[in-house]
């Protein structure tokens, strides 16, 4: 079951392949500011800065609109307080975008969308177990908007649903360097 599933997989990413030209390509770089919601009664989170990188490309769909993908990795780190105790935990995961960008002109435009959120490691500072991780999938709200040839910044709002069992209500803010090969 699983060859022919992986079969009709690459079948189908090498019929894309030769059918799409992407509008443009390139590498990802940025900060973005997390936070989080405890589910655990009396206990605070704070937000946290992270780091963001990886590869995005457009590929045209129909007039302006164009499908962006990519594969990021992206950090979602917590710190948790509950009483005298703080505890840091580091969530990392590689995500791939699956949104719609809609080009305003040639140096910009908005998009949305989910993100496929695939669970690299958890960790936890203070932490005697492991720490419980899982795929997500975000929703993404950006813009990506050029200000020389080659280089843009792309600035995004994430919003996540949970991310395990302790955590809840996450989002993000970002901006990251956009360097794109037309």
């Amino acid at each position: 079951m699983f060859q022919k599933f992986a079969a009709t997989i690459i079948a189908f990413v090498t019929f894309v392949s030769f059918h799409a030209s992407a509008q443009y390509m390139g590498v990802e770089l940025g900060v973005r500011q997390q936070s989080a919601s405890a589910t655990a009664a009396g206990a605070s989170t704070s937000t946290e800065m992270a780091y963001q990188f990886g590869l995005v490309g457009a590929f045209p769909m129909a007039g302006s609109l164009l499908f962006r993908s990519g594969f990021l990795y992206t950090q979602r780190p917590i710190t948790v307080k509950s009483g005298a105790t703080t505890t840091k935990y580091s969530f990392n995961y590689f995500d791939i975008p699956l949104t719609v960008l809609w080009k305003l002109n040639d140096f910009g435009g908005i998009y949305g969308g989910l993100n496929l959120a695939l669970a690299a490691s958890a960790d936890c500072d203070n932490c005697g177990v492991s720490v419980d991780k899982k795929g997500a999938m975000p929703m993404v709200l950006g813009g990506s908007f050029k200000f020389a040839p080659n280089f843009g910044l792309d600035v995004y709002f994430e919003a996540m649903n949970k991310f395990n069992d302790s955590f809840k209500d996450g989002s993000a803010v970002g901006a990251n360097l956009l360097i794109t090969f037309d």
